[in-house]
């Protein structure tokens, strides 16, 4: 598993920003015994927020106390630059806000896309071990998903029951739930029984 220090948001950011400083130098030794010290990085970010200029300094100069590497990221919400104004859009959707409104969330700026590596090294480029840590970090990451068959979760099947009879019963139980007095129509017990058929016959009752 690999770490990083995270946001403005995370623990050891905001132990900085609330003056606990000491705390936070101990929190990164013990992310560092819990990951491996060579899994657990400083992670610099650059927004257009104050507080993230001060604290990217301050993961500078503490590098050193742990000898912690720092990691050069940037807080992706969407893929490309010219998305911000449909995600802006959606932040008005989930929270119920106008967008001509001054008091609503709201990202600082427009620069939550998925940064080039060249913009990365125009912001970074006076830290270049952060930026050599990104690639070192994709080198890290080794996984193979096996693609054959089907990866599906276990449920525990309670006693009287195979996995096909209480799919059914706990199917029955939703449709009355859903359907009061009608759960016994011949066309909707139909139904169920079709979807329970083919549920059965792709072998995702089992």
């Amino acid at each position: 598993l690999i770490c990083t220090s995270g946001c403005l948001a995370a623990e050891i950011p905001r132990m900085v920003q609330d003056g606990r400083e000491d705390e936070a130098r101990r929190l990164i030794g013990v992310y560092q015994d819990m990951f491996g010290k060579e899994n657990f990085f400083l992670e610099l970010q650059h927004h257009e927020i104050p507080d993230l200029k001060s604290m990217n300094r301050w993961l500078y100069d503490n590098r050193a106390y742990a000898d912690a590497p720092l990691l050069a990221t940037n807080d992706d919400h969407y893929v490309m630059a010219n998305d911000f104004d449909a995600h802006d859009t959606l932040l008005c959707i989930q929270t119920s806000a106008l967008k001509s409104e001054a008091k609503r969330m709201r990202m600082t700026d427009p620069s939550y896309h998925l940064r080039s590596q060249s913009e990365m090294a125009d912001l970074f480029g006076e830290v270049p071990e952060a930026l050599h840590n990104t690639i070192l970090v994709a080198e890290m990451c080794d996984i193979d998903l096996d693609k054959k068959g089907y990866h599906l979760p276990v449920f525990p099947v309670p006693p009287g029951y195979d996995a096909p009879s209480y799919l059914r019963e706990m199917a029955f139980n939703g449709l009355r739930w859903r359907y009061g007095e009608r759960a016994d129509d011949p066309k909707i017990v139909e139904r169920l029984d079709y979807e329970l058929g083919v549920i059965r016959k792709m072998g995702f009752d089992t």
